[in-house]
C-alpha cells in the first residue's frame, strides 16, 4: 500500500512543479536620453542572490530585446553600451512580462572634480531638420568650422556654405549671426568644436525665424548645470604649404544667481593659394584671343576675439543676460603675384603682363546685446531683446602691371591704387512670446531692425582703368516683422502652422551715380509641416516653407576689388530681395529617412561672371537671376554597425537649373542645369581596451554642381582624424590629415554662347593638424556658452 501512495504522491508533486516552472517572454526596449533606439546594447538577465548570468542578449535596430523561456521569479536586468552608463534594475517576471523603456545616460567618470562623458557621432532626423550630434567625438578636437564642413548635406565651396543649392542663414542657440562668408569662417575656426553639442540642419525653418533664407544652420552649444569655476586652454597646429596657429582659453564660473562666460581666442595664419584661370575672348571685329593667367597669393592674417556672457538671475523666473562679442583683424595682408600671356588663334604669345599686387584689410566688428527672459506659468516664456553692432572696414590696395611684346621687351607700365572704407551701425529690438495651448505650442513675437551704413573708395595713380570711379555710398535700411506660430499633436498626427509678415523700407544713395535703389515691399512667409506616424517604425510628412533673402551690405557697394588690370570683382547697387517657394514629402523607417524635395527661388542672388569679347574685360557680380531651380531626392542611414563601429551613410540626388540675363551676350536669356549626385559618409571607431581612443574618417562626393554660371565635376575627399584620452580625461590630444589624396580642389567653369572662362583655385586643402586641450577646476559643468550675435552681423560683410 505505501508504494503505491508514494507513488502517486510523487507525480502529484511533479505535476504541480510542472505547473509552476511554466516558462515565458520577458522583452523590453533599450534608447539613449533622447528617446532614440540603441541597437546592439548587452542585456543580460542575472540571477538576484549572487547577480550569476543567467541569459545574454543584444539589442536589435529597433532597440528591442527579448528572452524566451524565462520562469516566473525575480531577477536583475543589467543593461550596458560602450560610451554609456550600465543600468541595472530589479524585474519581476510573472507571466508575459513586457520591461518598458531603458533609458541609458552617456558615460561619466567623476575623476577628482572632473566630469568627462564618452559618445559617437550620432543622427537625428526631425521632421523639419537634421540633427547631428557631435559632442565629446573626435570632431569636438575641430574648429566650428571644420565640424560644419564635415554635417552631412553641407557643401563648402569658396569658403561659401551651401545646402541644398542655397547659402543657410547661420543661428547659434537660435539666435541668427549676420557675417559674410569670409567672415563667418573666421569667428568660427576659432570657435572650439569642444563648446559644440550639435549642428541642426533646418530644411522648413518655422515663422519664428526670420524670413529670409529657406535653410538655417543652428549651432547648438552647452547649457550651465551647477556651481563652481571650470576653465580651459587650448593650442593647435595646422600645417600645409606654411604653418598656422591656434590658441584658445575659456572659462565659466558659476554661482547661485550670476553665470560668467569668457573666451578669447587668437588665429595667426598664413595662407597659400594658386590659381589658374583662363579666357577664351572670341569676337568679329577683335579676333580671338586666349588669356591665361597664373596667380599666387600669400594671404597674412592675425584675428583676435573675445565673448563674453554674464547671466544674471532677476527673480526665481526671470533673467538678464547681457553679452559682448568682439573681434577684430588689423593688418590681414594679400599680395598677389600674376603672369598673364595672351596667346592669338594662331598659338602665338602676342604680349603679356606681370601684375604684383598688395591689399592690406582693417576690419573691427562689435556686438553688444541685452536680454530680458520671463518664465510663466504651465510652460510659457516671454523674451525681449536688444542688439546694438557696429562694423568698421578700411582696404588699401595697389597694383602696378608690367606689360611685355611678343619679344619679351618692356612695353609699358601701370600702377594705381585704391583707398575704401566702411561702417554700419545696427540696431535691432525682438520680443517673444510662447505659451502651451489647448494640446500644443502658440508662438508670436515681433521684430524692428535698423541699418545705416556709409562707405567710400578713392582711385589714384598714372593709369586708372575704365570705369573704376571713386565714390561714396550711403545705405539705409529699416524692416518690421511680426509672426504668429501653432504646432500641435493629435493621436498619431504632427501639425505645424505659421506665417510672419515683413516690410522693408530701403533708400541707397551713389554720390556718383546718384540715388539708384529706393524700394519698400511687403512680404508673407507661410510655414506648413504635417506628420502622420501610424506605427512606431515608420512617418509620413508633407511641408512646405516660402523664404525671403536680401543682399549683404558689401554685395550692394558700388566698388572694385582688382585681380589683375582688367579683372575684377565689383558691387551692384540695384540688388534687391528674393522670393523662394519649397515642399518636401518625406518618409522614415526606422533608422532610414527619406526626403524628396523641390524648391524654386525667384529673383535668386547669385554670384556672375562676364567677359566682354570687345573690351578685353573680366568682371564678377552679385545679380537678382531670373530663376533658380533644385530639386533633390535625400537618403539618410545612420547606423550602429557593431559595440564600436557607427556609422552615417547620406545620398542626394538632385537636379540644378538657373536661368538669367546674358549680360554680354546680347542681353538674352539663358537656362543652365545640370544633374548631381552627392555622397557623404562617416565612420566613428572606438578603440583601445578602455576606449580612450576615437577614430573618424569622412568621405565626401560631389558629382556635378551649378553655382550662379559656373559648373564643376567630381570633387572628392577624405578626411581622418585622431582623439586620445589623456591623464584621466583631464586632457585630450588630436591629431588629423584633411583631404588625404588632395582632391577636394577642382576646377569650376562658365561657358554658354560667346562666354568662355574659368579657373582652378588650389588652396591649401590637404593638411596636418594636431591640437591639445587642457582643462581644469570643475570641468563637470555645462557652461552658458552660446552666440549672442543678432542677425544682421551676417549681412555686414557679404
Amino acid at each position: 500500500m505505501r508504494q503505491p501512495l508514494l507513488y502517486a504522491i510523487s507525480i502529484f508533486f511533479l505535476y504541480i512543479s510542472k505547473g509552476y516552472a511554466q516558462e515565458y517572454e520577458l522583452s523590453g526596449r533599450v534608447d539613449d536620453q533622447e528617446g532614440r533606439p540603441m541597437s546592439f546594447v548587452n542585456v543580460l538577465l542575472l540571477k538576484v542572490e549572487d547577480s550569476t548570468m543567467i541569459k545574454g542578449v543584444s539589442t536589435m535596430d529597433d532597440g528591442g530585446f527579448l528572452f524566451e523561456n524565462v520562469a516566473n521569479g525575480n531577477y536583475l536586468l543589467k543593461s550596458s553600451y560602450v560610451g554609456f552608463q550600465t543600468d541595472l534594475r530589479n524585474i519581476t517576471v510573472n507571466g508575459n512580462t513586457d520591461a518598458g523603456s531603458i533609458s541609458l545616460l552617456p558615460a561619466t567618470e567623476d575623476l577628482q572634480g572632473v566630469t568627462v562623458s564618452y559618445r559617437k557621432p550620432s543622427i537625428e532626423k526631425k521632421p523639419d531638420r537634421l540633427v547631428f550630434n557631435v559632442a565629446n567625438t573626435t570632431l569636438s578636437a575641430l574648429s566650428g568650422y571644420e565640424i560644419i564642413k564635415r554635417t552631412p548635406g553641407v557643401i563648402v565651396m569658396n569658403d561659401q556654405i551651401i545646402v541644398k543649392n542655397t547659402s543657410p542663414v547661420i543661428y547659434l542657440n537660435e539666435k541668427r549671426v549676420y557675417l559674410s562668408d569670409n567672415e563667418l569662417r573666421s569667428l568660427l575656426n576659432g570657435y572650439a568644436g569642444a563648446n559644440i553639442e550639435a549642428i541642426e540642419v533646418i530644411t522648413n525653418p518655422p515663422a519664428r525665424y526670420d524670413a529670409e533664407g529657406s535653410v538655417v544652420l543652428n549651432i547648438i552649444t552647452r547649457s550651465n548645470v551647477s556651481i563652481g569655476y571650470k576653465g580651459s586652454l587650448e593650442g593647435r597646429g595646422t600645417y600645409a604649404v606654411f604653418p598656422k596657429y591656434n590658441f584658445n582659453t575659456q572659462h565659466y564660473y558659476k554661482t547661485k544667481g550670476i553665470d560668467f562666460f569668457f573666451n578669447y581666442n587668437y588665429n595667426r595664419e598664413k595662407l597659400n593659394k594658386n590659381d589658374n584661370n583662363y579666357i577664351n575672348f572670341s569676337d568679329e571685329g577683335s579676333g580671338q584671343e586666349f588669356w591665361e593667367t597664373d596667380l599666387n597669393r600669400i594671404t597674412r592674417v592675425n584675428d583676435q576675439s573675445v565673448n563674453s556672457i554674464l547671466d544674471i538671475a532677476t527673480g526665481e523666473e526671470s533673467s538678464l543676460t547681457l553679452s559682448a562679442n568682439l573681434s577684430w583683424s588689423p593688418d590681414k595682408r594679400f599680395n598677389n603675384t600674376a603672369k598673364t600671356e595672351i596667346i592669338n588663334a594662331e598659338g602665338l604669345t602676342d604680349f603679356s603682363f606681370d601684375t604684383e599686387s598688395f591689399l592690406e584689410n582693417d576690419t573691427y566688428n562689435y556686438v553688444f546685446g541685452a536680454e530680458y527672459q520671463s518664465n510663466f506659468g504651465e510652460g510659457a516664456n516671454w523674451n525681449t531683446r536688444a542688439n546694438y553692432i557696429y562694423f568698421q572696414q578700411e582696404q588699401f590696395q595697389e597694383l602696378a602691371t608690367t606689360f611685355y611684346d611678343a619679344g619679351d621687351n618692356i612695353a609699358q607700365i601701370s600702377y594705381f591704387e585704391t583707398d575704401g572704407r566702411q561702417k554700419n551701425n545696427i540696431f535691432t529690438l525682438q520680443s517673444d512670446l510662447i505659451a502651451p495651448v489647448g494640446a500644443g505650442t502658440f508662438s508670436t513675437g515681433l521684430k524692428y531692425a535698423k541699418i545705416d551704413g556709409s562707405s567710400g573708395i578713392d582711385f589714384t595713380g598714372i593709369s586708372i582703368p575704365n570705369g573704376a570711379i571713386s565714390d561714396d555710398f550711403e545705405y539705409g535700411e529699416k524692416t518690421y516683422a511680426a509672426y504668429m506660430d501653432y504646432s500641435w499633436s493629435a493621436d498619431a498626427w504632427d501639425f505645424q502652422l505659421g506665417s510672419r509678415v515683413e516690410h522693408t523700407d530701403v533708400i541707397a544713395n551713389s554720390i556718383a551715380l546718384g540715388e539708384v535703389n529706393t524700394q519698400k515691399y511687403l512680404v508673407f512667409v507661410p510655414s506648413l509641416g504635417v506628420q502622420f506616424t501610424p506605427g512606431e517604425h515608420q512617418s509620413y510628412g508633407v511641408s512646405y516653407g516660402r523664404s525671403i533673402s536680401r543682399p549683404g551690405y558689401q554685395s550692394l557697394n558700388p566698388f572694385r576689388y582688382y585681380i589683375v588690370e582688367n579683372q575684377y570683382r565689383e558691387g551692384n547697387p540695384l540688388l534687391t530681395r528674393t522670393l523662394g517657394d519649397k515642399i518636401a514629402l518625406s518618409y522614415s523607417y526606422k533608422q532610414l529617412s527619406f526626403e524628396l524635395s523641390y524648391e524654386h527661388i525667384k529673383g535668386a542672388l547669385e554670384l556672375l561672371p562676364f567677359q566682354n569679347n570687345t573690351s578685353r574685360e573680366f568682371y564678377a557680380s552679385r545679380y537678382n537671376i531670373d530663376y533658380s531651380k533644385f530639386y533633390s531626392l535625400d537618403f539618410l542611414a545612420p547606423l550602429s554597425l557593431n559595440r564600436n563601429w557607427f556609422a552615417v551613410f547620406f545620398v542626394s540626388a538632385f537636379y540644378a537649373e538657373n536661368s538669367f540675363l546674358a549680360k554680354e551676350s546680347g542681353n538674352v536669356n539663358v537656362q543652365l542645369n545640370t544633374p548631381g549626385l552627392q555622397a557623404y559618409t562617416n565612420h566613428s571607431f572606438t578603440l583601445g581596451k578602455k576606449q580612450g581612443l576615437t577614430l573618424d574618417a569622412i568621405y565626401i562626393y560631389l558629382s556635378n554642381y551649378l553655382t550662379g554660371s559656373r559648373t564643376l565635376e567630381n570633387q572628392h575627399f577624405l578626411n581622418l582624424s585622431l582623439r586620445q584620452r589623456l591623464w584621466d580625461g583631464r586632457a585630450f590630444l588630436s591629431l588629423g590629415l584633411d583631404d588625404v589624396f588632395n582632391t577636394q580642389n577642382v576646377p569650376l567653369e562658365s561657358r554658354y554662347l560667346n562666354q568662355d572662362n574659368g579657373f582652378f583655385a588650389r588652396e591649401e586643402t590637404r593638411r596636418f593638424f594636431i591640437s591639445f586641450r587642457y582643462n581644469f577646476g570643475n570641468f563637470r559643468l555645462d557652461d552658458n556658452n552660446r552666440n549672442t550675435d543678432p542677425t544682421e552681423v551676417k549681412r555686414v560683410r557679404e
